[in-house]
């Protein structure tokens, strides 16, 4: 869009789809910044998928590599995450950026939003923080940092939120 109207924003080429959760990861990685353990695989049966399932501690996130709503589980065991690995791979629940049901492509091979492909991550222990910001001219500018609470309710093992706080920039949480 931005070339096509000339507008200022990010250069089309070397683009990369940020909305993929396995790319997010590989540009942390990149940029010599810390980045989660996970595999990214079409089939349990991936070699890289089956190491990883079967050295990894547990618990591990199994997830789409596309997230919109839904099918993010925190598995405790090699079976529970083999098991939520197979009900992903060509499921319609949560597989394009787009959301689930939007009759996109999830840029993986995949139409109608069903999954194609799903991340095995190491489980990160601790505070979750989203960072919001917006670019241009190749110039970020960070907004607002919030912190969620997420945990579990009524005996279910998914996790929910129950809030998400916003913190100040000088807060020892956020070390801007």
């Amino acid at each position: 869009v931005n070339g096509s109207f000339a507008s200022p924003g990010a250069i089309a080429s070397g683009i990369v789809d940020v909305r993929n959760k396995n790319t997010q990861q590989g540009l942390l990685k990149a940029a010599g910044l810390r980045s989660v353990r996970q595999v990214c695989g079409t089939s349990i049966s991936d070699a890289s998928v089956a190491h990883f399932l079967e050295g990894e501690r547990y618990p591990v996130v199994v997830k789409p590599a596309y997230k919109s709503q839904g099918g993010i589980k925190l598995c405790r065991t090699k079976e529970e995450a083999v098991d939520h690995f197979r009900r992903l791979v060509g499921s319609p629940e949560a597989g394009s950026g787009g959301g689930a049901g939007s009759g996109g492509s999830n840029g993986s091979g995949g139409s109608r939003g069903n999954v194609v492909e799903v991340i095995c991550q190491e489980y990160l222990r601790g505070t979750e923080l989203v960072v919001d910001h917006v670019s241009r001219n190749s110039r970020h500018k960070t907004c607002m940092v919030w912190k969620y609470d997420r945990r579990t309710a009524n005996g279910a093992q998914r996790q929910v939120y129950f809030g998400m706080t916003p913190l100040e920039s000088n807060s020892r949480e956020v070390g801007l």
